[in-house]
């Protein structure tokens, strides 16, 4: 995930926490993780 999408380790960390433990939605004000959150099929707000 890091080299496909070249973001940082602790965004790659969310996005697998968020996968693994099935969350409903993600809430964030970083518009680059956001659009990689729906790349990967999770639900996300975008609050920024």
């Amino acid at each position: 995930m890091i080299e496909k999408y070249h973001i940082y380790q602790a965004d790659a960390i969310q996005v697998a926490t968020a996968k693994s433990v099935g969350a409903n939605e993600v809430i964030t004000a970083d518009k680059k993780l956001h659009q990689i959150l729906i790349n990967e099929g999770l639900s996300t707000k975008y609050i920024g």
